[in-house]
């Protein structure tokens, strides 16, 4: 059987951009505005399995939201959520 990652060992394998990307699409499945999302930052979270394409642009994944919750806040220089 294919086991993958535990949701907190991702987390620290993806970029701080990415994380913060992470971010922006669980506070977009919680109806919040997010600006816009950077498409490579998109597909490496697709990549994972973090994140989908969906008619809206992407959406974020149980996996993903399993990450957003075992890391802390994404924030770093020039970085925001």
């Amino acid at each position: 059987m294919f086991q993958r990652d535990p949701p907190s060992s991702i987390g620290a394998q993806i970029s701080l951009k990415e994380l913060c990307a992470l971010h922006n699409l669980a506070d977009k499945s919680a109806d919040d505005e997010i600006d816009w999302m950077n498409q490579s930052d998109a597909m490496s979270l697709k990549d994972l399995g973090l994140a989908e394409p969906c008619r809206g642009g992407w959406a974020i994944t149980a996996r993903g939201l399993a990450v957003v919750r075992a890391q802390p806040e994404a924030v770093g220089p020039g970085l925001t959520r």
